[in-house]
């Protein structure tokens, strides 16, 4: 099926799960449609660009007693799978600290601070107008946007509970 409206998509009796992958500014105008009409619903990381529209992607998913995810696709790699059953099993002994160190190609050799391969400028990979990533209203601001989501999320997947202090 290919649509070009949100709601035909909807309509169809046969999706149970929908995948948003849209700007994070979009993900709850999307989410919440579609967990109205009963759908599961994974988003892209970042969940919004708002504490209002996670929160209300949240109580959605609860009144209409559908599941809501984000896509941190690395817990599902088989090396962060291994690594957590060997911090729970014991083999190693407690574990009562763990930091997380995000690297990469970065532009502007000392003191860089953005990604060269993250954000595709206007004329590169096909990108026409500017790269949404680079739009903060349509990704969000703050440290915790960008890369350091993914730390933080690995910390409490890898330790099973929340993270407590970051620095």
């Amino acid at each position: 099926h290919a649509y070009d409206k949100l709601d035909d998509l909807l309509n169809n009796k046969e999706v149970d799960v929908g995948y948003v992958l849209t700007p994070n500014n979009l993900h709850a105008e999307t989410a919440i449609p579609a967990m109205a009409k009963g759908k599961h619903v994974l988003v892209g990381s970042a969940m919004a660009v708002t504490e209002e529209d996670c929160i209300a992607m949240v109580e959605a998913g609860k009144k209409h007693n559908v599941r809501l995810g984000t896509d941190f696709q690395t817990r599902f790699a088989p090396a962060f799978r291994a690594l957590r059953e060997v911090m729970h099993n014991g083999a190693i002994g407690d574990i009562v600290s763990l930091r997380c160190q995000m690297s990469g190609p970065w532009e502007g050799g000392s003191g860089g601070t953005r990604q060269a391969w993250t954000v595709p400028a206007k004329g590169v990979l096909g990108v026409t107008e500017h790269a949404w990533k680079e739009d903060l209203s349509m990704r969000g601001s703050g440290v915790m946007s960008g890369s350091a989501m993914f730390g933080t999320d690995m910390c409490r997947f890898l330790m099973g509970r929340e993270v407590e202090e970051v620095y």
